[in-house]
């Protein structure tokens, strides 16, 4: 990247050769834009990857996931609920959950859940669509994303253009 030259400390320039340059924005401001950007542009795309993910999990449950009884055996005050079933395999599982809903069960209740086939330490409460909701909520996260990674892109472009600008009208070319 060249620099335009500069003229001597002596030099008086002929009229309508040389302006100063008005002042433009910093080169700071569209580095850090570009900066933002691209963190911005990163979270988006892990956002989008784990809302991809959650629609799937969510889709996978609700099509291959198998329903039946568990028995809770602990509750934390955290809403953390241990639970123990059996499969349709007769393999003794035991899971702990965390608990979204309000209405957290007692030790020794029973409770329908969702488990896994392909994992059976992964459990929902039957009826439960925790993951699509985190899905959208990482959905809307990547699309605020993507708005400000494209916004701050914007604005490093035109700050790159109004500096150009103005070295252009301070130092012309020779035509």
């Amino acid at each position: 990247m060249s620099h335009p030259p500069q003229p001597p400390p002596h030099w008086t320039p002929h009229p309508g050769y040389y302006r100063p340059a008005e002042p433009g924005p910093s080169v700071g401001w569209a580095v850090s834009l570009w900066i933002v950007a691209g963190l911005s542009l990163v979270g988006t795309l892990v956002c989008g990857a784990i809302a991809g993910y959650g629609f799937w999990i969510s889709n996978h449950m609700a099509t291959e996931g198998v329903t039946t009884t568990a028995v809770v055996t602990e509750v934390s005050p955290l809403d953390d609920v241990t639970l123990d079933f059996t499969t349709e395999t007769g393999q003794r599982v035991t899971a702990d959950v965390v608990w979204w809903s309000s209405d957290v069960p007692a030790v020794d209740d029973e409770v329908a859940v969702v488990y896994d086939p392909d994992d059976v330490t992964y459990v929902l409460p039957e009826g439960s669509d925790e993951d699509r909701i985190m899905a959208i909520i990482f959905s809307v996260a990547a699309g605020v994303g993507l708005l400000v990674s494209v916004g701050t892109a914007i604005g490093a472009i035109l700050v790159h253009r109004a500096r150009s600008r103005n070295a252009e009208t301070a130092w012309p070319r020779p035509h």
